[in-house]
């Protein structure tokens, strides 16, 4: 018992810088990587409308190797930009059919159905941005 104790105790006494370096090392990569997706996409969240098309191309220039990260960065990414195209392609729309109006014109249909097809583009947008919520949700519980 004695020889164990003793083995026991060179064992520990050899390895424990070996766990200390280790413990000491801090967060894994895919952790760090995880924290960097999530910070890129909350850029873009918090960002003034017209002040967020630089930070979604940052965004969608990341690169991630997770899967959890790369669905995350990729759906976040792409809902974004559906939703900052659209809203784009309607206000660009909406200023012709106010110009028509301040004319005293009728727009022409196809500006109508055009402003039509944005709104709906809209709306597929926001299902883009669940698509983005479920994603980014599940990358921050992979995170605990």
């Amino acid at each position: 018992m004695r020889r164990f104790r003793s083995i026991f105790l060179a064992l520990r006494l050899a390895y424990a810088p070996l766990l200390f370096t280790v413990a000491a090392c801090g967060k894994s990569a895919a952790k760090q990587e995880a924290e960097r997706i999530i910070t890129a996409i909350e850029r873009v969240q918090m960002a003034p409308p017209d002040g967020r098309k630089d930070v979604l191309e940052a965004l969608e220039k990341e690169s991630a190797k997770g899967e959890l990260a790369e669905k995350a960065r990729s759906s976040c990414a792409r809902a974004y930009r559906a939703m900052h195209d659209a809203k784009d392609r309607i206000a660009a729309l909406e200023k012709r059919v106010a110009a028509h109006r301040k004319a005293g014109t009728t727009p022409e249909h196809q500006v109508i159905a055009e402003l039509i097809l944005a709104q709906a583009g809209l709306d597929e947008a926001q299902k883009g941005m669940d698509e983005c919520q479920t994603a980014l949700r599940e990358l921050r519980l992979s995170l605990h």
